[in-house]
């Protein structure tokens, strides 16, 4: 689905662009490279290649789904998740670099809600900190995962879905924040806090 933002607008970016710097052209050489070695079967690299691209170009929804059609196909072919040294090698300091590095996580186990979770926070975060990109659209994306794999796990958990409907409402996303508020409240039909919420975001 597509963005679609709310009233309230999403938190003040910081000018900060912490040394990253957007470069379409050569974004689209490494998409390009990606898309050859995915048609080749060679995922892991394919994975590789769009992380790459992404580092240029991180707004690029397009190529985000192509990267999550790559990691599918990964995973049906039998694709193992991230191994412990590519989960604990440290990004660069870069916020940009630590989303990148969740989202290349995620693309190797593509149905962990975790993983998942780690990225949508990662990805919000990084959005309130870049002023010359715009990462909205690409959380609420990563979102929508999140919340599907909460309705299908058999014990969902309120915190964790508690912590989507925040992500979304720090990017002025209040039709799923209210969506994910609705999954936590049916776990707590008592807890007035959310039923407030649901409340309120529904008479703003």
């Amino acid at each position: 689905s597509s963005f679609k933002k709310g009233k309230a607008s999403s938190a003040a970016k910081s000018p900060d662009t912490d040394g990253f710097t957007p470069d379409p052209r050569k974004a689209a050489k490494f998409f390009k490279h990606a898309a050859a070695t995915a048609d080749s079967r060679q995922y892991d690299y394919a994975i590789d290649c769009y992380i790459n691209g992404l580092r240029f170009e991180p707004d690029n929804l397009a190529r985000h789904e192509e990267l999550r059609e790559v990691a599918k196909r990964r995973k049906v072919n039998g694709g193992k998740s991230a191994t412990l040294k590519e989960k604990l090698k440290k990004p660069g300091r870069n916020l940009m670099e630590k989303m990148l590095h969740s989202e290349m996580i995620w693309s190797k186990d593509p149905l962990n809600l975790a993983t998942t979770l780690r990225l949508l926070e990662f990805a919000v975060e990084t959005n309130q900190k870049y002023p010359e990109i715009s990462l909205e659209e690409f959380a609420y994306w990563v979102g929508e995962f999140a919340l599907e794999q909460c309705q299908n796990t058999k014990k969902s958990d309120k915190a964790q879905i508690l912590k989507i409907c925040d992500l979304y409402t720090k990017i002025g996303a209040f039709d799923k924040a209210i969506e994910a508020c609705r999954l936590a409240l049916a776990l707590d039909p008592q807890n007035d806090d959310i039923t407030g919420y649901i409340f309120i975001v529904n008479a703003a």
